[in-house]
């Protein structure tokens, strides 16, 4: 839920699928709403920030809050339970001590199926009128925002993964009955057999035949006997991205006569495609599948030097499934050939690592040494393509071949060295910590047990396409766990840490975890007021506060002090002593002083606690 963006029909983001259920209940029936609009009374204090109710009715001056509680009144078990209910029991008090209305909706109803119904009872009870809306309307309102695009790319994943698979519509049917998201899978099938129909129908009038269909009715044909094998040695290169239609054809025609072979030739360690269906099983169970075996393993390379190898093949077999190998290389450098370039904006990092390739004085960076710039996503290269900034470093490095390329893209390429960007955290790190939608999900090979299994491969992927030299670029302040594995202590990975550093980045930057959610770590960000510091969980948590005044980075409460966590930089501001809140440089007619953050001229709690500045 933190990591796919959950969207009202209003085109809101909401924190919830149970708010997304209301939220789209109240709009289509005319129900005016605003979502966490802050509290009409000012609340902010030590013990809680300014009050932002789920809903605020303004036509009614109601107010509607969404509790996440069971039937017992209890919250769920990974939530602070004290924490969170004192904070129900302070809101009730608050509308009651303002006399405003309150609506109250629970968790519990909605796995009930009676979230909307007791909703609308409630609004009811509380003289909202509600005027339901046509249907034509919201299918308009739908139309208007992007996720309608959405939603067919959906149905068009499906479509391939649903071709590709043996299941019949019937069996789908079946399956969706069982299934905890029943109601969901079943609409979903409900709208995609007459898309189904529909496009096999357009493939019957225009005499077409689509490659899914060409796999499934050669299958067909030769396990009928309806084709004769006219084949002895059935060769496949890339065997590790065979999915289950293939091999079912691939055994069909190999089984079909006595005297065949199958010479498959594929690496469980670059099996990157489970999103097209591909199954790594075929590969690392061969002989389970296809019969009696016999493996030979190629254990040179000749496209990258030793030390690429130790680090790449430590890392991927730090998952115990992949098949166990040794790689050797025809290139042997002594010193580490990785190196962690430390900067906030991709663009510098970027800047740094080719100035280091341009600059180093080695066979390795002759005249016309091409470098590939390499991203986990197709939207992320396309913005660097169309970027300002990669024309002007492409002018500014005449001597380098420089190529933007997604991972997947290039395997099976190489070059003289490779960049990676975009190693932070999140839906759009690397790795990926978006799940697949679980409609999807239904129809793909069995998940792996191995955490990001799939990603750990794909960034073994990126690391291996370079000939002498991998620059990885990061920032200290949200660095994905794959970084962090690289630089942990104990890991003991061959890699070079200090070989560019610049300014207040040059060292490593401690994680801090968000104190109100205590899930995610704070990360520098910004917005139409400026830098902030933000929770990695938002919207799920809306956590805030300032950033260090020198360097912009993070602060860490040592009880007095608020410290900044680079070392470079240790800039501190002092802590309240009155309520904990956070003092920040003021001016007064006596000179300057530190003021509480928590002054205000009014409000439901006010901290007037100063100290002068020479104190400090």
């Amino acid at each position: 839920m933190r990591i796919n963006e959950l969207r009202t029909l209003k085109n809101e983001v909401v924190k919830s699928f149970e708010e997304c259920v209301i939220a789209n209940f109240l709009n289509a029936n005319s129900v005016a709403y605003i979502y966490e609009q802050s509290y009409k009374v000012d609340t902010a204090g030590p013990d809680y920030r300014q009050y932002k109710p789920d809903f605020y009715l303004p036509e009614y001056d109601v107010y509607l809050e969404h509790f996440a509680l069971d039937k017992s009144g209890k919250p769920p078990s990974h939530f602070d339970q004290q924490k969170y209910l004192s904070g129900i029991d302070w809101k009730r008090d608050l509308h009651k001590l303002h006399e405003t209305k309150l609506i109250e909706t629970y968790s519990f109803q909605k796995r009930e199926g009676l979230l909307e119904s007791r909703l609308a009872e409630a609004l009811k009870a509380n003289g909202v009128e509600m005027i339901p809306r046509s249907s034509q309307e919201l299918l308009d309102e739908l139309l208007a925002s992007s996720q309608v695009n959405e939603f067919a790319i959906l149905l068009s994943d499906f479509l391939t993964l649903f071709k590709e698979s043996d299941y019949s519509l019937s069996e789908l049917n079946k399956k969706a009955q069982s299934d905890i998201d029943s109601s969901r899978l079943c609409l979903l099938l409900s709208l995609f057999t007459p898309i189904l129909d529909a496009y096999q129908t357009e493939l019957s009038v225009s005499g077409q035949i689509d490659f899914a269909d060409m796999i499934r009715k050669a299958s067909d044909y030769v396990e009928a006997g309806a084709f004769q094998s006219p084949y002895i040695q059935i060769l496949v290169d890339e065997f590790q991205d065979i999915n289950k239609s293939r091999a079912r054809l691939l055994k069909a025609l190999y089984q079909q006569r006595i005297d065949s072979g199958l010479f498959a030739v594929g690496d469980d360690w670059q099996s990157i495609y489970r999103f097209t269906g591909s199954d790594i099983a075929y590969t690392r169970d061969f002989s389970s599948y296809f019969g009696a075996t016999a493996t030979t393993s190629l254990e040179q390379t000749f496209r990258f030097n030793n030390m690429i190898g130790k680090v790449s093949s430590e890392f991927v077999l730090k998952n115990p499934a992949q098949i166990t190998k040794s790689i050797g290389s025809k290139v042997y450098v002594d010193q580490p050939a990785l190196s962690m370039i430390r900067a906030v904006r991709d663009e510098d990092g970027l800047r740094m690592a080719l100035d280091a390739i341009v600059s180093r004085r080695c066979n390795n960076s002759k005249e016309g040494s091409n470098v590939l710039v390499l991203g986990r996503y197709n939207f992320t290269i396309k913005e660097w393509l169309q970027s300002v900034a990669k024309r002007r470093l492409k002018s500014q490095c005449p001597s380098l071949t420089i190529e933007f390329m997604t991972v997947h893209s290039v395997k099976g390429k190489e070059a003289d060295f490779v960049v990676i960007l975009g190693l932070g955290q999140g839906k759009n790190g690397f790795p990926s910590e978006k799940p697949t939608d679980p409609i999807v999900e239904w129809l793909l090979p069995t998940q792996e047990s191995y955490p990001l299994a799939e990603e750990r491969r794909l960034f073994y992927v990126a690391l291996t396409r370079a000939r002498h030299r991998v620059y990885l670029v990061y920032n200290p302040t949200e660095t994905s766990s794959f970084v962090q594995e690289l630089l942990d202590t104990d890991s003991a990975y061959p890699i070079c840490k200090d070989e560019i550093a610049e300014g207040l980045m040059c060292v490593d930057i401690p994680h801090v975890v968000c104190p109100e959610c205590v899930r995610g770590a704070l990360l520098p960000k910004s917005g139409p007021y400026g830098a902030f510091v933000g929770c990695s969980c938002f919207p799920y948590c809306k956590h805030m506060e300032k950033p260090c005044p020198q360097c912009g980075g993070l602060m860490k409460s040592n009880g007095r002090f608020r410290i900044c966590v680079n070392p470079v930089c240790g800039a501190s501001i002092p802590i309240c002593l009155n309520c904990g809140g956070v003092m920040v440089e003021r001016s007064g007619p006596y000179g300057k002083f530190w003021g509480c953050t928590n002054y205000k001229r009014s409000g439901e709690y006010v901290c007037t606690y100063t100290i002068p500045i020479e104190r400090h």
